[in-house]
């Protein structure tokens, strides 16, 4: 209740509409009919409270004329002497009693004597009768101050409970008090929250009528779904039949699409044995082409030789042309003149077939390699 926000007509004016406002607008009410009654409870409870506090304070009050100088004393309880009312006139009686049957020591005659002698027993049996009488009564005494040291701590108990009830008294006016000025306060709310209210009844009945009206469009917008509804059915069955062929046409080409699966399938394990098929094929030429580099390069080292050895030829041509010395020399050596020349050609054609080994091994495609 306390630190929570007023209403206010310009808050009740922002408040959202339709059924949103309806049920804020509920529990407002429920909640203004919860604090009423929690202000009626707490009025009765003080009624209640300032009745039982003044029955106690009526009990227990007592008017106190107090001047300047007065000291509060302390209450002094006193008891009566049970030893003086009771104890001493029994003593008293029986110190009579005693006097009278004292034995003499003069006597008279046999009779005095026995008449002493009855007397001195009755006096025995006095006695005891006193002693047993002393000391009942020095048990009672005992006992008597016993109950007045019980009785004294027990007034002395209820004193100081009376003390506390008083302060308890005390406090209890002090929260009186500000109960009381609670209820001040929850009455000027209370008042508040009747205005409150009252404002947004005004805004109920405003929210009411524009809420016919909303029903109202509403209605309007319902018969123009069905309107809707209707035309949207009647073009459905229209449709029915392309719709039917449609469906068809789909499953047609859903089956066209699972062969063309399938085809693609066996085209891929195709390719896939074209590639496997591929690479050997490269591995292969890789092969052959190592072959043939070596062999290129056991027919580089020939060549060399040959090349050596037809400049030694060379060398000894000029030999003989310079001294021409015999036919047939010159013509041994044309021989192999001839035979060193068609080596060399058959060096070069091996380089040529070589390189055009390699550039159809770069010609293959990355997977085939």
């Amino acid at each position: 209740m306390y630190g929570a926000h007023p209403i206010t007509p310009s808050s009740l004016m922002r408040l959202p509409k339709g059924e949103e406002f309806l049920t804020k607008v509920a529990a407002i009410n429920k909640f203004v009919e919860h604090i009423h009654r929690v202000l009626h409870q707490a009025k009765e409870k003080l009624v209640i409270a300032q009745n039982r506090q003044k029955q106690h304070a009526d009990a227990h009050r007592r008017e106190v004329v107090f001047e300047v100088g007065d000291h509060v004393k302390p209450l002094e309880i006193t008891f009566p002497n049970f030893l003086h009312d009771n104890v001493v006139p029994l003593l008293k009686y029986l110190d009579t009693k005693r006097e009278k049957y004292i034995v003499r020591k003069e006597y008279g005659s046999y009779v005095e004597l026995i008449r002493n002698r009855t007397k001195l027993k009755s006096a025995v049996a006095v006695k005891r009768e006193w002693d047993s009488a002393m000391a009942m009564a020095k048990e009672r005494a005992a006992s008597l101050a016993d109950e007045c040291v019980e009785a004294k701590a027990t007034l002395q108990e209820r004193e100081d409970q009376l003390q506390a009830k008083e302060m308890e008294c005390e406090l209890l006016q002090l929260s009186l008090a500000k109960e009381s000025g609670q209820c001040v306060e929850l009455e000027e709310t209370c008042s508040g929250l009747c205005v409150s209210n009252e404002n947004a009844q005004k805004m109920i009945v405003d929210l009411l009528e524009r809420l016919e009206k909303f029903k109202e469009a509403y209605e309007v917008v319902v018969r123009r779904l069905d309107q809707l509804i209707t035309t949207t059915e009647r073009r459905e069955k229209i449709h029915a039949e392309p719709l039917a062929k449609a469906e068809a046409r789909i499953v047609e080409e859903v089956q066209i699409f699972e062969e063309l699966q399938g085809k693609i399938a066996k085209s891929k394990t195709a390719e896939e044995e074209l590639r496997s098929t591929i690479a050997e094929i490269a591995s292969k030429c890789d092969k052959e082409f190592q072959r043939a580099e070596e062999v290129s390069a056991s027919l580089s080292e020939g060549i060399q030789k040959h090349e050596e050895e037809l400049t030694n030829w060379a060398k000894k041509l000029a030999n003989c042309e310079l001294a021409r010395s015999s036919a047939v020399e010159c013509k041994g050596q044309i021989g192999t003149l001839t035979v060193t020349r068609a080596i060399r050609e058959d060096v070069h054609e091996i380089g040529r077939v070589a390189k055009e080994n390699g550039e159809n091994r770069e010609d293959l495609p990355s997977s085939a390699r």
